[in-house]
């Protein structure tokens, strides 16, 4: 056998020959003795692809009984492929790119396939844009602080940008000299983190560092990019599994069961009502005008572009005849009730997240065309359901987060109050179409702009891009389409809903987008009330399909005894706390009792029941 340590071992030679005849595999052994009395006992098998070039040795020192055996493969790591060349639109002659666009549409006939007509537009726009503007390699942009980048840089840095649009909003001299005190703080911080890291790094040089690599850290100080990182070994494989990841978040799968039974119940009826409104018509019928669209343009700067790859700036200069087309393809949509799929088709780029790199964050990439036709219906029906709800703070024109806080702080006003702030768990992803649309036919919403939205939500499709390769379509059960224009109205009227319940006098709800603050002030057993409202809240987000998340939900005593018993979120207790962070970074709210001293209120307290 093969532990003999004879060299004329039949059966071992036999065997030898039997993995040799392995289809697709190689055995690497030359014939040298692996075993100290001369036996040949060690076997190397690799696949064929890598045994051309692979090296097998027997080491001369390095040994027990066996003598150590040495493989060296030669295995390169993958390079991610470069992106696709783009439009270099700071050189684009617009002239041409009219002239193109011109000539297409004098001689060309819209047909009756809204699909095709779409198909021809976004084709006819490609191609002005091949003949009048040149193409350009995407540079590989970075971030020339990369190596020196931590926890302080990006705080310093995030604080700059907020007093930066602070600035913008309001450009006083106060808020100048704030930004410039923020800009000053952040550039020392940067300048200490960056000497850190050069010590760090010399420190550890020695008289066995190469100079190549004393050179690479010297050019890496001196802002040149990272090393690429090696593509996934199966990308396209990759891309599938992250397409079913991120279609699951928004599967009906994902509700509590008696959720997905009280949407079961509804959906009927709402279907009905839905389809009653849709025959009725309304004044939002008439069709879009080109003053619409060049209102709607006037918006509009480059963003990333969906898989057609046309940006706003080609929009904008399309002249008469582009928005005549893009006009007439509207036009055609909400007369059909319906929109051409490449509109609801997202393109995910998956990007890590800032503090978690190893998880990826799905961006979703639209057609600038279907975002474009978003902001003329936005318009419209901003204007038919009017202003929303006072305590609505999120996606709101002329309103910030401080609004929020201001509300919040204002109706607690140094009183004892019960808040808890009810997390909602993929509230995006898991708000029901049909909850939506429900809402809209409550607000008045009639005719084809209720049938354009109907289809709007319905059906949507995505894949998933990943180092070049791109999944398989998946469609979307349910959520708002994420990078939507239209999508946030959509949602707030979901949180309308809520903030709208008839609650007890002293009981406000405040949302802003998905974070929710509950508070309980007044006279009264405010724990009651509270359980009372939270009871209010899981009921009514059964109806539109939400999920509250009771393991992060959070409960507070503010200027209140400690609490006599437990609220509790579908049966689940409540956590308390003595200090949340309201709306991320940006507030800190503490709990404050009876007896130990508060900057709000300087007097006693009273228990909250």
């Amino acid at each position: 056998m093969l532990q003999s340590p004879s060299p004329t071992n039949e059966t071992g030679r036999h065997l030898a020959v039997l993995l040799e005849d392995i289809p697709h595999v190689r055995l690497l052994n030359t014939g040298e003795a692996t075993h100290t009395r001369g036996g040949r006992l060690d076997l190397t098998l690799v696949s064929s692809d890598l045994a051309t070039d692979a090296i097998w040795e027997v080491h001369p020192t390095l040994t027990s009984d066996h003598f150590a055996t040495l493989t060296s493969l030669p295995v390169a790591p993958p390079v991610p492929p470069r992106p696709p060349p783009r439009w270099n639109i700071r050189r684009a002659d617009w002239s041409r790119f009219q002239a193109s666009l011109d000539k297409w549409w004098a001689d060309y006939q819209p047909p009756d396939d809204l699909h095709q007509q779409e198909r021809d537009l976004t084709a006819a726009i490609q191609t002005a844009a091949t003949t009048a503007i040149p193409m350009c390699a995407p540079s590989r942009r970075h971030r020339t602080d990369w190596w020196y980048y931590n926890d302080e840089v990006r705080e310093h840095n995030h604080r700059v940008n907020l007093h930066r649009k602070l600035y913008k909003k309001r450009p006083n001299p106060n808020n100048l000299r704030l930004l410039q005190e923020v800009v000053a703080r952040a550039r020392q911080v940067s300048l200490r983190a960056k000497e850190d890291k050069w010590l760090e790094w010399c420190a550890t040089f020695s008289q066995h560092t190469s100079l190549g690599q004393m050179w690479r850290s010297v050019r890496t100080a001196s802002g040149a990019a990272p090393p690429r990182l090696a593509a996934h070994p199966h990308p396209q494989q990759e891309a599938e599994r992250l397409a079913t990841i991120f279609t699951s978040r928004g599967s009906s799968n994902q509700l509590p069961l008696h959720t997905r039974r009280t949407q079961q119940q509804l959906q009927p009826h709402r279907d009905e009502a839905v389809r009653e409104a849709m025959e009725v018509a309304d004044m939002t019928d008439r069709p879009f005008s080109l003053q619409e669209l060049q209102q709607a343009k006037r918006r509009g700067r480059d963003t990333a572009t969906g898989a057609d790859g046309v940006p706003y700036s080609m929009l904008a200069h399309a002249g008469p005849a582009g928005d005549a087309a893009l006009l007439a393809t509207l036009n055609a949509s909400w007369t059909a009730g319906r929109l051409p799929p490449a509109w609801k088709e997202a393109d995910i780029q998956p990007i890590p997240k800032p503090r978690e790199p190893s998880k990826l964050r799905p961006i979703s990439l639209l057609s600038c065309l279907a975002k474009t036709a978003e902001k003329m219906v936005l318009a419209r029906l901003q204007w038919h359901i009017g202003p929303s709800h006072p305590h609505i703070f999120g996606y709101t024109r002329g309103v910030s987060t401080a609004d929020s806080i201001l509300a919040l702080m204002t109706h607690i006003n140094h009183r004892p109050t019960v808040a808890v702030f009810i997390d909602l768990e993929k509230a995006f992803e898991l708000a029901s179409p049909h909850a939506i649309l429900d809402a809209l036919v409550k607000k008045g919403v009639r005719g084809r702009m209720l049938a354009w939205l109907r289809d709007f939500l319905q059906h949507r499709r995505a894949w998933v891009r990943f180092q070049g390769h791109k999944s398989s379509f998946q469609e979307m059960e349910n959520g708002t389409p994420q990078g939507s224009i239209l999508s946030p109205l959509l949602f707030n009227l979901l949180m309308e809903q809520l903030v709208a319940l008839p609650f007890h006098t002293g009981t406000v709800l405040l949302s802003y987008a998905d974070d929710l603050a509950l508070m309980v002030t007044g006279k009264g057993n405010k724990l009651r009330k509270t359980q009372q409202a939270l009871d209010l809240i899981s009921e009514k987000c059964q109806d539109l399909g939400l999920k509250i998340s009771a393991e992060k939900t959070r409960a507070m005593m503010l200027k209140a005894a400690d609490p006599a018993w437990q609220l509790r979120v579908q049966g689940i207790d409540l956590a308390w706390t003595n200090s949340y962070q309201y709306l991320g970074d940006t507030v800190i709210i503490k709990a404050v009792f009876p007896g130990r001293g508060s900057p709000l209120h300087s007097g006693g307290a009273d228990p909250c029941d």
